[in-house]
C-alpha cells in the first residue's frame, strides 16, 4: 500500500489543496504536495546512525548488505505498508525523522554492497561528526 494512492483535491493548476505540514525546524521548506509524494519519506542521516542502525545491531556485525537489510528487517517490520508510512503513523521522536516536505536529497545506490558502507560514505560526505 502507498500513500501516494490517497485522492486529494486539486486547485486550478493540479496541485494539492491538502494544507502544507509546518515543522520548526529554521531550514523547513514545505511544498505544496501530496503526501505520498517522495519528499514526504526521506529519512535523515542522523536517524539512520543513531537509531536505525544502533535499533538493528545485526547490520554492523553481520555487515548485511541494503538487500539484506531491506529482507531482513524493513520487510518484516513493515508488513502491508511501505517503511515511510509506518514511521508516518509512528507517535514520538520517530515521526520527526521523515522530511515532510522539506529539502532533501535523494540517493541511488547499490544493494548489493555492504548497507554501513553506503551510510559512512554519506557520513563523511556531510561531515556529521
Amino acid at each position: 500500500a502507498s500513500a501516494s494512492n490517497a485522492k486529494h483535491a486539486k486547485d486550478a493548476k493540479g496541485r494539492s489543496k491538502v494544507p502544507p505540514i509546518t515543522h520548526s525546524a529554521p531550514d523547513a521548506i514545505i511544498h505544496d504536495r501530496d503526501p505520498g509524494h517522495i519528499s514526504y519519506c526521506a529519512v535523515s542521516l542522523e536517524w539512520l546512525l543513531e537509531d536505525f542502525i544502533a535499533a538493528n545491531p545485526v547490520i554492523v556485525h553481520k555487515n548485511l548488505t541494503t538487500k539484506q537489510v531491506v529482507k531482513d528487517i524493513i520487510l518484516k517490520q513493515t508488513k502491508n505498508e511501505s517503511y515511510c508510512e509506518m514511521l508516518q503513523r509512528t507517535k514520538g521522536p520517530r515521526s520527526d525523522v521523515l522530511s515532510r516536505g522539506r529539502s532533501f536529497y535523494y540517493l541511488s545506490h547499490t544493494w548489493t554492497r555492504p548497507f554501513t558502507e553506503m551510510i559512512m560514505m554519506l557520513k563523511e560526505h556531510f561531515s556529521l561528526e
